[in-house]
């Protein structure tokens, strides 16, 4: 069986400067093995790549997704606004539909 998960950020920004903070928060690498794909907390994921309305993480190897990705949003709201949306879906199953704004008030994931 595989898992592939996914995760959507509905709103435009740096992708580049995304990934240099989960470099110097969560401390990610490149994954060695699989070019344009990274490490986080041991779990690899594709480049975050831009459509007109979001940008999407892939994760592949059958293994989840790593939190970091969510936590340095929720992290960071300076660059990533309260009403901000976010879909996380394992396959065709949604596993998070929230704003950022919600996930501050209520949650944290380390």
């Amino acid at each position: 069986m595989s898992i592939r998960e996914s995760l959507q950020i509905y709103q435009n920004f740096d992708v580049w400067a995304y990934l240099e903070r989960l470099r110097a928060d969560f401390g990610a690498v490149e994954h060695p093995n699989q070019g344009g794909a990274f490490l986080v907390e041991g779990l690899p994921f594709y480049h975050p790549e831009k459509t007109d309305e979001y940008v999407f993480i892939l994760g592949f190897n059958m293994v989840a997704l790593p939190h970091g990705l969510l936590q340095a949003l929720i992290d960071h709201r300076e660059t990533f606004p309260d009403h901000t949306q976010i879909h996380w879906t394992q396959e065709q199953a949604l596993l998070l539909h929230a704003t950022l704004g919600e996930l501050r008030a209520n949650h944290k994931l380390r």
